[in-house]
């Protein structure tokens, strides 16, 4: 079984990517408070989680622990030149028996449409598929983001399918998933220039 690195960092041209630490406490509940509204219907638990401070601590130690275990990693997003955060990469539900994994991002409201989900992305697919050796990644997207399926398509994942009542939005709403798959090969292959 592939060990997975506890510390690491990814640089791509304008992004660092590293594991959430204890001290991303504050900075992470800061950036959540200026997002929970948008962020309420694609990652109601974790911001449902995410109140105090102390919820903050709890909760990087939460996926701390997932990280340990190997059954998922909870990654910062932050500007290579200022280290501000920038938003959340998450790798989660690892299976290492097929090997695969859900993905999860949000870029902070006032960074998008500047290309930083896909940054953050592309080097995080080719991290958990060079280094782990993951062989499909899914991302399930509400049907209604129609940006953040664009990007996915255009990196390479495939709709799989639709699936209806699907979770329960932090609105109260049951939302429908699209599912997004991609396999290892198919983005290598897309990616070897």
């Amino acid at each position: 079984m592939t060990r997975i690195p506890q510390a690491f960092e990814i640089h791509t041209p304008r992004l660092l990517l590293k594991p959430y630490g204890r001290s991303d406490a504050r900075e992470l509940l800061t950036m959540i408070d200026r997002n929970r509204f948008d962020l309420l219907d694609a990652f109601p638990v974790m911001i449902n989680q995410l109140n105090s401070i102390s919820d903050a601590r709890a909760w990087i130690a939460g996926r701390s622990s997932q990280h340990a275990m190997g059954q998922g990693i909870a990654i910062a997003m932050r500007l290579r030149h200022s280290q501000v955060l920038a938003g959340y990469l998450g790798i989660l539900n690892l299976d290492m028996r097929v090997p695969k994994c859900e993905m999860a991002y949000f870029v902070e409201q006032s960074l998008r449409r500047q290309g930083m989900a896909e940054e953050a992305l592309l080097a995080g697919l080719r991290w958990a598929i060079g280094c782990i050796g993951l062989q499909k990644v899914l991302c399930r997207v509400d049907p209604a983001n129609e940006a953040s399926l664009r990007l996915l398509e255009k990196i390479g994942f495939v709709r799989e399918g639709l699936v209806r009542c699907d979770y329960r939005s932090g609105h109260g709403h049951t939302g429908d998933c699209v599912y997004m798959g991609l396999l290892a090969s198919d983005f290598m292959r897309a990616n070897s220039a």
